[in-house]
């Protein structure tokens, strides 16, 4: 299973630093030294991005994954730092009147630190954001510090860091660049529209065409939201797009339920009848390399999707590709089943549009869908369920 190959790959890193840190060490110094640079040795990983996104999308890995991966180089790193401050404790001096030291401290209380940002992360996506950028800058100075003066040619891996570091942001910046200005366009245009119960839809036009896929994200900004946030992007997930004869979308729609910072300042701020300039980078998501082609949703014979609330909008995607694939006969799918439990009536106003595009994509369709204004709907009573029971007709219904 996914767990069971990432505790055996987490082991194996382990298993390597712990045989690099014991193959052929003289002594207790000599493995302090070690340490040290296998410290180093596991920070360069870290240094693969701007963000986790666009370097899971680079290296052709799931977000999931290239996390995966980044926490536990993170932990080795530590776990090397810990063993090198502890033996130079035990082998040696140690004076804090030695600038030397004092950076070898503070770039391990740094690295320390950065297990503690997960926990802002879910509270404040913002503060996370600035925090974490933050502290793999001042690493990079405190290492650089730290080792400026060691013999040897240590110092170059915090030069390594930093060219890593700025050779892949300015990647991210350029690719940017590209997706958002063109000659007749300048940046991506976003339109606001809300709906009772705080649920809210973004409809974004782009300057360039995409070729978007199913669970796919974007980032977006939108400068009018605030000064602070100019500079942020926030993940958003893709569900709906309108393609042009080429496959590629011209505009995107995005799903969304405000919670605080960002998301509930656009609402705030944004007027339903006018359009905002906006940053847009991406897309990310699913792998950009498949590495497992029979893994796809559309081999498997009946698909059942099952959602509450504004999870709808994850699920839209994967049902619109589904019957893209079936027109075109490249997928093998002959029933999809979609339960969808409303958390609020605005959940409903906002998907109903694209539930009914899901409908008209289908020609075999001839049954009538409900409108709320004729049946209201009762909070966590109501299901809507999308079948193609004989892969000809789509049909739409409400259970009660």
């Amino acid at each position: 299973s996914s767990s069971n190959g990432r505790i055996l790959g987490f082991l194996t890193l382990l298993g390597i630093n712990g045989f690099c840190n014991t193959f052929k060490t003289y002594d207790l110094e000599d493995a302090g030294q070690r340490a040290a640079r296998l410290a180093l040795v596991n920070l360069i990983p870290l240094f693969l991005g701007g963000s986790h996104d666009f370097a899971a999308h680079s290296l052709g890995f799931s977000l999931d994954v290239y996390s995966f991966l980044h926490r536990s180089f993170a932990v080795a790193a530590l776990l090397e730092a810990v063993i090198h401050v502890a033996i130079v404790i035990r082998t040696t001096s140690t004076s804090l009147n030695i600038d030397m030291n004092v950076y070898g401290i503070v770039a391990a209380s740094i690295l320390l630190s950065l297990f503690v940002l997960p926990f802002v992360r879910r509270r404040v996506y913002e503060i996370f954001l600035v925090a974490h950028k933050a502290c793999a800058i001042a690493v990079v100075y405190a290492i650089w510090q730290h080792t400026r003066s060691a013999p040897g040619y240590i110092w170059l891996f915090s030069a390594l860091y930093a060219l890593i570091l700025t050779l892949t942001v300015m990647m991210q910046f350029l690719r940017t660049l590209y997706q958002n200005v063109t000659v007749e366009k300048s940046l991506a245009k976003v339109n606001i529209q809300c709906y009772p119960g705080d649920t809210t839809q973004l409809r974004v036009l782009l300057p360039r065409p995409w070729k978007v896929r199913a669970g796919q994200r974007v980032n977006l900004s939108v400068p009018h939201v605030g000064i602070q946030y100019a500079l942020q992007s926030h993940p958003f997930t893709v569900a709906w797009w309108e393609t042009d004869r080429q496959g590629k979308a011209r505009s995107f729609t995005i799903l969304l339920r405000p919670q605080s910072g960002f998301t509930q300042k656009m609402v705030e701020r944004l007027r339903p009848d006018h359009s905002y300039k906006a940053w847009t980078s991406g897309l990310y998501g699913p792998k950009s390399i498949n590495w497992h082609p029979n893994s796809r949703i559309g081999n498997y014979g009946h698909v059942f999707f099952a959602t509450t609330g504004i999870g709808i909008a994850a699920q839209l995607p994967y049902i619109k590709e589904l019957l893209d694939g079936h027109q075109n006969a490249t997928i093998t799918t002959q029933k999809i089943c979609l339960i969808w439990q409303l958390d609020q009536i605005g959940d409903w106003e906002s998907a109903r549009d694209l539930l009914q595009c899901l409908v008209r994509q289908d020609n075999g369709y001839v049954s009538f869908v409900p409108s709320v204004a004729q049946h209201p709907v009762p909070f966590n009573t109501s299901y809507y369920v999308i079948t193609n029971p004989d892969a000809t007709s789509l049909s739409l219904r409400r259970n009660s």
